[in-house]
């Protein structure tokens, strides 16, 4: 529309669509009526359409036209972008499936998107579950919510933290509910604006064949190990 119509020769005839006269089109725009008709002359030449009613209908039906190609190109756009970030996701999967090491993808409220074998096998659970499980499913109950703090607090920092490391390592459960010690590093991936945490784990012991007494737990709901955060 802009190539054929000059800015006012638009206004006019979009203000014509909307059923204002000559007089009214006049003014809306802020000029005389006689340069209204002036306009109107400029747009029959250019269109070869004589009667108002064929103009119009004209611009009504390019307008349409315009906002169809426009609708295109955005929905186009968005499929390209869905591509990217569907095809940038999948190399993430693939990074993480050949990982030499435990991985989990988490997203940033806990839920675990996937894992490899090596997960699955230190975590005891079926590599299928993990869709299914949030990241607090490992965490043992006494330190629950001091998990939800640091998650809070990394969330809103998400720069690399290793957890456990100088130390014992940091207790977790596995899906059978044992207990095993691993070191954890956490990493934020933004992918095409969409945040994963890549979690990897390093098991220091195997998972103990009993639960701990009461008063073992109690003794370590207050040892969860401080984070190393770096660049």
């Amino acid at each position: 529309m802009s190539a054929e119509f000059s800015p006012r020769e638009q206004k006019v005839l979009e203000l014509a669509a909307q059923g204002l006269t000559d007089k009214g089109i006049a003014e809306a725009i802020g000029i005389s009526a006689a340069t209204v008709v002036t306009y109107w002359g400029r747009i029959r030449a250019k269109t070869g359409l004589i009667s108002r009613a064929e103009l119009v209908g004209h611009f009504i039906r390019r307008a349409a036209e315009a906002e169809v190609v426009a609708l295109r190109q955005e929905l186009e756009a968005h499929i390209d972008e869905e591509q990217r970030l569907r095809t940038s996701l999948e190399l993430l999967q693939g990074f993480v499936d050949a990982a030499p090491e435990a991985m989990l993808i988490v997203d940033p409220d806990g839920r675990i998107e996937s894992g490899n074998a090596l997960a699955a096998e230190m975590l005891e659970c079926d590599q299928s579950e993990f869709q299914s499980l949030r990241v607090g499913r490992f965490i043992p109950p006494e330190i629950h919510d001091l998990h939800k703090v640091y998650r809070e607090q990394y969330i809103k920092d998400p720069t690399r933290i290793v957890i456990g490391h100088g130390t014992e390592g940091v207790e977790m459960l596995t899906c059978k509910g044992r207990r095993m010690r691993a070191i954890v590093t956490i990493n934020a991936a933004v992918v095409h604006g969409v945040t994963k945490v890549i979690v990897i784990l390093r098991g220091l012991s195997a998972p103990e064949p009993e639960m701990p007494g009461d008063d073992d737990l109690k003794s370590r709901a207050n040892t969860y190990p401080s984070g190393t955060r770096s660049a």
